[in-house]
């Protein structure tokens, strides 16, 4: 069981990373289908594997491993049609490259492992000191909070490519543009979450829960 969640985490983080591949190689829409392919996916086979076959938390974790193997595929599709400028080649591992790699990676890496690294902390803290409303309570803020972190993620990938292009082109007055473009969306986009959240908290804890108690 732990070895096919862990090709699930496997197939996820290739996932993610072939979509924003995807939306390099000039293919945005298809990056959509992929993830809302997944999405679709997921929610089907949640209600399948939880509501219908009584599956539990491992029939959760079969639904989103599926889900992402689904996505995987549709990327790896379009990687190997003629159309695609990127592909998979062969490659030789460089270590003049490991210093580049790193500067550019660890930052991510490690908010990546303190994003875990938190919500670990939390569940623990909460579990010992609250009790398991504790946890259901911080679970409902924690999906709450992914969907605001994926809109803002959204924004920026949306950015990045246009931004890699001027940056190429040495037009840095358009890639300010596009990055003070960017900032004051998701400033916007913040302030409109925190007023919806606060005024309608009761709706949204709804939707994951009959009853708050």
């Amino acid at each position: 069981y732990l070895r096919i969640i862990t090709i699930f985490n496997g197939f996820f983080i290739t996932s993610y990373c072939l979509e924003v591949f995807t939306k390099t190689d000039g293919f945005p829409y298809l990056a959509i289908v992929g993830a809302v392919s997944s999405a679709l996916t997921n929610i089907i086979l949640d209600y399948l594997f939880v509501i219908k076959f009584n599956w539990g938390i491992k029939g959760a974790a079969y639904a989103t491993g599926i889900s992402q193997v689904i996505a995987t595929l549709i990327y790896i599709v379009h990687f190997n049609k003629k159309k695609s400028r990127l592909k998979f080649i062969k490659c030789k591992f460089d270590f003049s490259l490991i210093k580049d790699i790193l500067s550019i990676g660890l930052p991510d890496s490690l908010t990546e492992f303190s994003t875990g690294a938190v919500i670990y902390i939390f569940n623990q803290i909460i579990l010992s000191n609250i009790g398991n409303k504790g946890i259901v309570t911080y679970s409902i803020i924690s999906y709450i909070n992914l969907l605001v972190l994926m809109t803002m993620i959204g924004i920026t990938q949306g950015m990045q490519p246009l931004c890699s292009f001027y940056y190429g082109k040495e037009d840095e007055k358009a890639v300010n543009s596009l990055f003070n473009m960017a900032a004051k969306t998701i400033t916007i986009t913040s302030v409109l979450i925190f007023i919806i959240v606060n005024v309608f908290s009761s709706d949204i804890i709804g939707v994951f829960m009959h009853k708050v108690t």
